[in-house]
């Protein structure tokens, strides 16, 4: 995570001046499927034999250290914004959304995370070729997408507390979620038993 930030903090701006909007949304988005689900591919690969409980064990701490660190910049690192506070104050009024936006986001992020390794590993554990490149495909693609979205909104300075962008993008990020974790539970009841 600390990796991808610091390529992001140093690109970003460069690609403002070249690319559109939506380009460097992708690239945000592959930039962190890369670095995060490239750094889980490493460690089974390397660690190998892997169970399926420490492959979930595994994006369960991923998930753990993200929220952490969410906490901790939301806590101790981010500065009171009167103009913030009251626009969550008026979506809050209006929508759970809003009002429970973060364990919302929290809760499908963590499910992405255990997901996302999850169908790393089966990959790595599959058979052949085609099925291990599938679900590998499969796992860098649908995080690039959630990554890449959220990537697009914070440039597209999206209000996050506004009921209808609150709803509709978590909704897509927490169907993403549920997809992973369908491919992960259906490939590793398919394949690992």
């Amino acid at each position: 995570m600390t990796v991808k930030y610091a390529i992001a903090i140093f690109l970003t701006p460069r690609l403002r001046k070249r690319l559109t909007t939506k380009t460097i949304a992708v690239f945000h988005g592959a930039l962190s499927a890369v670095t995060e689900l490239g750094a889980a591919l490493l460690f089974f690969f390397y660690a190998w034999p892997v169970t399926l409980t420490q492959a979930v064990a595994f994006g369960v701490g991923a998930g753990s250290v993200e929220a952490a660190y969410v906490f901790i910049v939301g806590v101790f690192l981010s500065e009171d914004d009167p103009q913030e506070s009251s626009e969550w104050a008026a979506g809050a009024a209006d929508s759970y959304c809003v009002r429970y936006m973060v364990p919302i986001e929290r809760g499908s992020a963590l499910l992405g995370h255990i997901s996302s390794r999850g169908l790393v590993y089966v990959g790595l554990a599959a058979a052949n070729f085609s099925t291990q490149a599938a679900l590998l495909v499969s796992a860098f693609f649908l995080f690039s997408c959630v990554d890449g979205v959220a990537a697009y909104g914070i440039l597209r300075r999206w209000n996050w507390y506004d009921p209808k962008i609150c709803f509709r993008a978590h909704l897509f990020f927490f169907s993403i979620s549920v997809i992973e974790g369908m491919l992960f539970l259906g490939s590793s009841n398919i394949l690992l038993s």
